[in-house]
């Protein structure tokens, strides 16, 4: 029983910590995961990391989008 119990929690802390490492391996800045603008970024905000794209939306900027949908989620400007 104790052996199904630690297999598990080993599953489930390589499941966290490989999207973790995902998030960590996109090329965007540290600032620039902050998804809810808090002024902070959390460790499931650098997770959602693996699900969003960048793109330069022709005006100089970047923008971030969801690879799912395509939608936009935020703009960032080097000038803001």
């Amino acid at each position: 029983m104790k052996i199904a119990v630690v297999f598990i929690l080993i599953i489930f802390f390589s499941y966290f910590a490989l999207f973790f490492v995902l998030g960590l391996l996109k090329d965007y800045e540290w600032s620039d995961m902050d998804w809810n603008n808090s002024g902070t970024v959390s460790v499931f905000e650098v997770m959602n990391a693996t699900d969003v794209g960048v793109r330069d939306s022709g005006k100089g900027c970047k923008e971030y989008y969801s690879l799912k949908d395509g939608l936009a989620i935020r703009e960032v400007c080097p000038n803001q």
